[in-house]
């Protein structure tokens, strides 16, 4: 079921069902039962024949249609494919870690809304300013979840206030102030706009849309609505140079996948502007620049007028 995916010359048009750009111009073979056929035209109905009259001139001939040419497959999108994701990333709004119920801490208690300050292990706290003192507000979306150093189960969606760090290794999400200079910003610390502005090779910047309370990976409380905060993650887009080369996985800027070092790395191309997510990797990296991802279905280019091709190989 395979065919050939056309490309023009010097193209990079994307090959359905594949990754990356593969070589320029080259051809791959592809799998058209997992796309979406194009709709077939509706047939152009024969022509009426006009009535016949007898005549004494040559008959005229019948023109003869020459046979249709197999339609050439012209590639439907743009070489270099548009982001799938919004620039900014939505985070889930469960908290990522999950704690054991604590059998010594203070009982979780709901003592209602809308109080000017809620103690350790009361609710219904919305932000960190609702707690006293040092506590934070953990935001549950549960029913019968646990919060960190509190015994009990939590009672619907209320939320709790309790002490961070201690239970969680977690620091707390701290806003020290807006636009600051690049470098900045240490772990759980904000408002950060980009990677830039966080302060260490592994730290990015998580972005958070305005009103949210998206849990920090890492850190402990809800921080400011809608602020922006340096975590700390193992797969940070990282710039290596312009033009790079000999790349590895979330290290940019490649041009092409023959940047990229590895059978299964390949290149995320991004528009000047974008700051769309890498697959597989964390933080905006730096703007427009393009980074190396892993994926099961890279182009691989095998030989000039290959045989007995697979699936996302080329040249056929």
């Amino acid at each position: 079921h395979l065919v050939c995916f056309q490309r023009g010359r010097g193209s990079y048009a994307p090959v359905p069902g594949c990754d990356g750009n593969g070589i320029g111009g080259k051809d791959y073979c592809y799998n058209p039962v997992a796309t979406t056929p194009a709709p077939t035209p509706a047939p152009t109905p024969a022509p009426t024949p006009a009535p016949f009259a007898p005549t004494t001139a040559a008959p005229t001939p019948v023109p003869t249609t020459a046979p249709t040419p197999a339609p050439t497959l012209v590639p439907t999108v743009e070489p270099t494919p548009e982001p799938t994701a919004e620039p900014t990333v939505t985070p889930t709004e469960t908290p990522t870690v999950s704690f054991a119920p604590s059998t010594t801490g203070p009982a979780l208690v709901n003592v209602g809304d809308g109080l000017s300050s809620y103690n350790l292990c009361q609710g219904n706290c919305n932000i960190d300013a609702d707690c006293a003192g040092d506590l934070v507000c953990f935001r549950s979306d549960v029913e019968g979840g646990s919060v960190p150093g509190c015994s009990g189960v939590t009672e619907g969606t209320t939320n709790y206030c309790f002490t961070p760090t201690v239970h969680t290794d977690n620091l707390p999400l701290i806003l020290i102030g807006n636009g600051l200079d690049h470098g900045s910003y240490g772990e759980c610390q904000g408002d950060c706009d980009s990677d830039l502005d966080c302060n260490g090779d592994h730290l990015v910047c998580f972005q958070r849309g305005r009103g949210s309370y998206a849990p920090v990976p890492g850190c402990d409380g809800t921080g400011v609505t809608g602020e922006d905060y340096c975590y700390h993650t193992n797969n940070p887009l990282i710039y290596i140079a312009d033009e790079g080369t000999n790349l590895g996985e979330c290290q940019g800027d490649c041009d092409s996948d023959l940047d990229c070092n590895g059978d299964h790395l390949v290149c995320f191309q991004r528009d000047s502007s974008s700051t769309a997510p890498v697959p597989g990797c964390d933080g905006t990296g730096v703007t427009g620049e393009d980074y190396c991802y892993h994926t099961n279905n890279p182009l691989i280019y095998i030989a000039d007028e290959g045989t007995n091709l697979g699936e996302c190989q080329g040249d056929c």
